[in-house]
């Protein structure tokens, strides 16, 4: 009776897929028992038994944007930007082009993405008073989305001028509150369609530090001394490039900051608040921060993963704001991507994915079956 076999010219292969296969085992089971044991130890914070008040100081806006209290204002979009630099006025161009223009935007994904009609955002970039006060006056005049705060720009007033924007949105009434940086890149339609599915209650959420310890060292630009702050620990907090929060706690946040001592840190200070109020933070999926994740180049991301990320973030000029939001379009146009990336169906992703393993294992066999030695015998 015939029978068939695979003979091995070189039996090294065999034991190279063992370990492999063995490393792999023994890393996927440290990071098993790695989520079982390790927990993020627990810290006390004296930060709620200040009572006393301590007026937070606002100064004035010197320059402010027009916004239709007419229309529903889901999202209020805060940029952080500098007035320094010709490469700070591109990146806001590139922002206001690209992920920032919100008409075009929701217009474009209004059906994919499942946006309500009456849904509007509003794009604004709030900045500190330099030299250049009359190139961002004209600048604020060309696009009516600049927010000129009357504090000198300075890394120390980053908290400062953050809060008076806070303090100017809260009139506005929005549903939420995203806090960026002009050199992030931001999948807005992604993000809104994620928020519209959260609750009315009270939403803090980003990228989240936790056991973030205070820097203590003088000279360090995020030094705070204890007379500002004892405890050695910061609360759960949003890293500053993104978060989001709901509109309705700019009152209680505004209220806090009478209470919660200052600091330059802008976002342990939020956290700060956040705590002092009892919001508890929350993690925003698919953020990728290149200073926390391997990744070099989102050129490493796939159509799929870029499509699935929120924002991405940070040091980026205007080059790579565009190059990204370029990637998101032409991957949004393809019919089998967008399918992948955006089927609620995980058993058909899972379907599609065991058909192209079968496909590729069956393809490497066959023209391996050389290598490995194929034998008939009779």
């Amino acid at each position: 009776m015939p029978s068939f076999s695979f003979g091995l010219k070189d039996g090294g292969w065999r034991l190279l897929y063992r370990r492999k296969y063995t490393i792999g085992l023994v890393l996927t089971l440290l990071v098993f028992l790695r989520s079982i044991f390790y927990h993020v130890p627990a810290i006390q914070f004296t930060l709620r038994q200040n009572t006393k008040r301590v007026p937070f100081v606002y100064k004035d806006v010197v320059i402010n944007p027009t916004v239709d209290h007419g229309t529903n204002l889901f999202a209020l979009i805060l940029v952080s930007s500098s007035p320094h630099s010709e490469a700070h006025r591109q990146k806001r161009d590139a922002i206001r082009k690209t992920w920032g223009n919100c008409a075009n935007l929701l217009n474009m994904y209004r059906e994919s993405h499942h946006l309500p009609k009456d849904i509007a955002c509003k794009l604004v970039f709030f900045i500190a008073r330099s030299d250049h006060d009359e190139a961002i006056r004209k600048e604020a005049n060309e696009n009516n989305d600049v927010l000129l705060v009357d504090y000198t720009d300075r890394y120390s007033a980053i908290t400062l001028k953050l809060m008076v924007a806070f303090k100017w949105a809260s009139s506005l009434n929005p549903s939420f509150i995203l806090k960026t940086d002009d050199d992030v890149y931001i999948h807005t339609p992604k993000l809104f369609g994620g928020l519209l599915r959260e609750t009315d209650g009270d939403f803090y959420g980003g990228i989240v530090l936790e056991g973030s310890k205070v820097q203590r060292e003088v000279g360090h630009r995020h030094y705070i001394s204890r007379e500002q702050y004892k405890d050695d620990y910061y609360p759960p907090y949003c890293k500053g490039a993104m978060y989001v929060f709901s509109g309705n706690l700019l009152p209680r946040i505004l209220y806090a900051a009478d209470y919660v001592p200052y600091m330059h840190v802008d976002d342990a200070y939020v956290g700060l608040l956040m705590y002092y109020i009892g919001v508890e933070v929350e993690n925003l999926h698919f953020f990728v921060h290149f200073k926390t994740v391997f990744l070099a180049f989102p050129y490493t991301l796939t159509d799929c993963a870029i499509n699935r990320i929120i924002a991405i973030s940070d040091s980026f000029q205007a080059d790579m704001i565009y190059s990204i939001h370029e990637r998101i379009k032409a991957s949004e146009n393809m019919l089998l991507t967008r399918y992948l990336c955006y089927t609620d169906s995980r058993a058909t992703i899972i379907v599609v994915c065991l058909i192209i393993i079968i496909v590729v294992t069956v393809y490497n066999v066959l023209k391996n079956a050389r290598i490995i030695g194929f034998h008939y015998k009779q």
